[in-house]
């Protein structure tokens, strides 16, 4: 075991919207021995702070959601100045993966965290582009072993059959992105069929978070998903923008029409199926998954840890059995239970284990630093600056819009429209941010 290390944090910490991101951060400084300093900011780190007193930086991924506002090119060239280990995280890698790969050599990265898979990983960030870059493949969430303690209904006691939420994704992330709502749009049409108790949603004003979210998926005999991720790789962004114009212009064009015109030969390209944290909860939780047969990050068998529905649906009175038959649907929600909710292995604390070993190796082929911060001296050296105040308002305003306005729209305007709407919303947010950062 190495010494205890001083390290740089640097994310953007949401104070609205889904736990995850911030669950993500916490995550990392409460499980690792190093010391780990966090430092929330947008568009640049604040001069007073000496990144040489850190023996490294972490940047994390969301911070690289957004390489126009957040990550701009005043923090890469702040950080390609800096001798000590730097290691990103990176999520929702389908997005602009030129500009993300440039922004990986600007501050000269030593260590990356990615989701793609390990198979996959040389198609998407090539040695050839990040030639001594270490690249090590994690997953998108995980496991918590105090969720999977807590006390949940009996199969027979949980009043919904069938619960689940999930968006509508956009086209231009392709099949796999759709195959969310398709799964629980064909379960929602048989509904009567089957004589089920569904409780089933995509709409925006039907979303569930926090606490209420716990509840709702212990109040549920069996839920769906598919996996997480896109299976088209946009690398330069031009699919997206291609598929927003044709969309803007023709917007009930169906996702078929899409996938011929602008997706061929992309849609796939890049194996991107991965476990979501939806399915660690839902086995935490003791309810019986549904899903779209996968490789889900390797640690899925399916009849074993879940029900396979084909993704043509043609077993679906054979998944309806395993849903009506308690013995057989009990066996697979405790081997879920046992083999993933309460593994030690796919815990944030397994991962920030490996996470402080590599941070050890990396650190001792760079320059020691110079005196570490004391707490007192860092408290009221770090200040909330009035620019991410400002961009932090604005965030939180957008939030709100989003939860409410929107839940409306949605239902009295259609998903058409709405769209649209939600479209020339966000180009004027990032207006305003952008003129906020600026000042």
């Amino acid at each position: 075991m190495g010494r205890k290390r001083q390290l740089l944090l640097l994310c953007d910490y949401p104070i609205e919207g889904a736990a995850t991101v911030r669950e993500h951060i916490d995550g990392l400084i409460e499980n690792s021995r190093h010391h780990i300093r966090r430092l929330s900011i947008r568009g640049r780190i604040p001069q007073q702070v000496d990144l040489a007193r850190f023996d490294g930086v972490i940047v994390h991924y969301s911070l690289m959601a957004d390489m126009d506002s957040l990550l701009t090119p005043s923090i890469i060239s702040r950080l390609s100045g800096y001798n000590g280990v730097k290691a990103v995280f990176v999520q929702d890698e389908h997005r602009n993966v030129c500009q993300r790969i440039t922004a990986l050599q600007g501050m000269a990265s030593n260590l990356l965290f990615t989701c793609v898979p390990a198979e996959e990983i040389e198609k998407v960030y090539p040695d050839e582009a990040l030639p001594g870059i270490r690249k090590v493949n994690v997953l998108t969430g995980y496991t918590s072993i105090q969720l999977a303690r807590r006390q949940t209904p009996d199969f027979d006691a949980r009043p919904i059959d069938i619960g689940y939420r999930a968006r509508k994704l956009p086209f231009w992330l392709g099949r796999l992105g759709q195959e969310k709502a398709m799964i629980g749009d064909f379960i929602a049409s048989q509904e009567d069929a089957y004589d089920l108790q569904c409780d089933i949603s995509m709409a925006e004003h039907d979303r569930i978070y926090g606490s209420k979210w716990v509840d709702f998926l212990s109040s549920c005999k069996a839920t769906l998903g598919a996996e997480s991720g896109a299976s088209v790789f946009d690398w330069d962004g031009s699919i997206e923008r291609s598929v927003k114009s044709h969309l803007l212009k023709a917007p009930y064009t169906t996702f078929d029409d899409i996938e011929k015109l602008y997706l061929k030969g992309e849609d796939g390209k890049v194996g991107n199926g991965q476990i979501s944290p939806r399915v660690f909860e839902a086995a935490a939780l003791r309810t019986l998954m549904i899903l779209y047969p996968g490789e889900y990050s390797g640690i899925l068998v399916p009849w074993h840890h879940y029900v396979p529905l084909e993704k043509d649906h043609s077993n679906i009175d054979e998944v309806m059995a395993v849903l009506r038959n308690k013995a057989q649907a009990q066996q697979i929600i405790e081997a879920a239970w046992h083999d993933i909710a309460c593994n030690p292995a796919y815990t944030m604390k397994a991962f920030v284990e490996e996470f402080d070993t590599l941070i050890d190796n990396s650190a001792g082929e760079h320059a020691p630093m110079k005196v570490g911060y004391q707490d007192s001296e860092w408290t009221g050296l770090v200040r909330v600056e009035p620019n991410v105040v400002l961009s932090r308002f604005s965030q939180a305003i957008w939030v709100r819009v989003h939860r409410t306005v929107f839940r409306t729209l949605d239902r009295l305007l259609g998903p058409a429209t709405v769209t649209k709407f939600k479209h020339r919303l966000r180009q004027l947010k990032t207006a305003c941010e952008k003129t906020i950062d600026s000042h």
